[in-house]
C-alpha cells in the first residue's frame, strides 16, 4: 500500500474511534441513569414494607420524611394504608427552600 493511501485511511480510523468513544460514553451515561433509577425504585418498594426507616423531617413540613439514594433525596409521608412521596429532589439543592416555595 502507498503511503498517500495509509494518510487518507488514518483520518477515517480517528474518526471512526471517537465516534465508537462517544458512543461508548452514552451507553455508560445510559447504564448510570438506568441504575440510579432502578435504586429509586427498589427504595421506594422498601418504604412500602418498612415505611418507618426514613428520617423525620418535620422542620420541612409536619409528617414529612426522607430517604436518601445518593444524590437523590425522596421525601414521603405515611398514612394509616399508604406511603406516598411527595418530591424526589437531588440532595445537592436547596431543599428548605425548595419546600418554602408550598
Amino acid at each position: 500500500m502507498r503511503s498517500d493511501s495509509l494518510r487518507r485511511l488514518v483520518p477515517r480510523v480517528r474518526k471512526r474511534s471517537a465516534c465508537h468513544l462517544a458512543l461508548g460514553r452514552i451507553a455508560v451515561f445510559a447504564w448510570c441513569a438506568d441504575k440510579h433509577v432502578r435504586d429509586i425504585h427498589s427504595a421506594a418498594m422498601r418504604l412500602a414494607a418498612s415505611p418507618l426507616m426514613g428520617r423525620e423531617h418535620d422542620d420541612l413540613k409536619p409528617g414529612i420524611r426522607e430517604v436518601v439514594v445518593y444524590p437523590t433525596v425522596l421525601f414521603y409521608r405515611v398514612s394509616c394504608e399508604q406511603v406516598e412521596v411527595v418530591r424526589a429532589v437531588d440532595g445537592r439543592r436547596d431543599i428548605a427552600a425548595i419546600f418554602g416555595e408550598d
